[in-house]
């Protein structure tokens, strides 16, 4: 025990000795330290919530650099005091890879990809004409780090949001769900909205029997032609939706299973225990008669009734809370 602490006090008095120096000392000829991003937005008018819009860009931005604490790497300087272990498992292994960290080198990063991954993200917050490039800069002691130029120009926003009008489900619903709908002329094209409306028509639809709807089978179709940095959107059933996504599904009967282990075998033709509001309750062996009425207050799936999603996650939430 003597000897770790004794040994511990000696890696601190090299990392007091060594806290000058800059980390690139454990670097092979040829090698240059990354040292980090620097992300510049120029557009021609102000950023609305440009904050949150680099926190979304600042995660396609990799390999993070070693980390530094004040002005100095203390876990990469602490990599490159101890020697390569010989051994899998030990007190040197433990400080050189687990707390401390090997050089982040220039040559781990792909400029190019970032950059375009910069792009898309750019695009899919409706500036889709955005260009991003970018330029390493090198340091003195071999450092350098990656600077990303964003050319944002103007972005779009919607302009008419049309529902397409149709006489056939599920098309019809999806055009009787337009007054709940998240799109709002003037507001700017993003991605992520486009995907949140999907969601809600496909939600939607489900609380109204159609079951097997999905948000793929809302068809979007985005106009920007008349020009001055509009977007005309049109909202429709897919032509190819699956003949089972366009049937509205009734329940037949609803059974509960109170003993039900998930990967076992149900059997509706076994002798019922009881039926309780029309809902048929099997009983095991040793389940009480009363436990229907206690289980019924958690159950909103009725027979004869139109399926809804919301009543399914009620009652499957109720049960296995």
């Amino acid at each position: 025990m003597n000897r770790q602490i004794a040994t511990y006090c000696l890696l601190a008095l090299w990392a007091a000795i060594a806290a000058s120096c800059s980390g690139i000392g454990g670097l092979k000829e040829g090698q240059t330290l990354y040292t980090g991003a620097k992300l510049e937005l120029h557009c021609p008018e102000k950023i609305e919530r440009e904050s949150s819009l680099r926190d979304e860009l600042d995660e396609v931005i990799q390999p993070e650099p070693n980390a530094k604490l004040l002005g100095m790497r203390p876990f990469l300087i602490l990599h490159n005091m101890i020697r390569e272990p010989e051994k899998k498992k030990g007190l040197r292994r433990t400080l050189k890879y687990r707390i401390g960290r090997p050089p982040v080198l220039l040559e781990s990063v792909r400029p190019e990809a970032v950059s375009r991954l910069l792009a898309n993200r750019l695009q899919n917050q409706g500036y889709l004409h955005a260009s991003v490039d970018f330029e390493v800069i090198h340091h003195k002691k071999r450092r350098a780090k990656v600077v990303y130029i964003a050319q944002l120009h103007h972005p779009y926003r919607l302009d008419t949001i049309h529902f397409v009008p149709d006489t056939v489900p599920p098309g019809r619903a999806i055009y009787r769900s337009r007054d709940a709908t998240l799109l709002e002329r003037g507001d700017r094209y993003q991605l992520k909205v486009m995907q949140q409306e999907r969601d809600r028509i496909d939600l939607r639809l489900k609380n109204k029997g159609y079951y097997y709807f999905h948000p793929d089978y809302v068809f979007v179709t985005a106009d920007t032609t008349s020009g001055k940095n509009r977007m005309n959107l049109y909202l429709e059933a897919a032509e190819d939706v699956p003949e089972n996504a366009s049937k509205v599904y009734r329940l037949r009967n609803v059974h509960v299973f109170p003993e039900y282990t998930i990967g076992a075998a149900t059997d509706t033709s076994i002798e019922y225990a009881s039926i309780y509001n029309r809902v048929r309750y099997y009983k095991p062996a040793e389940t009480p008669l009363f436990r229907a009425k206690a289980l019924d207050r958690s159950i909103f799936l009725e027979p004869d009734a139109t399926y809804t999603r919301d009543a399914h996650r009620l009652t499957l939430n109720r049960l296995m809370g």
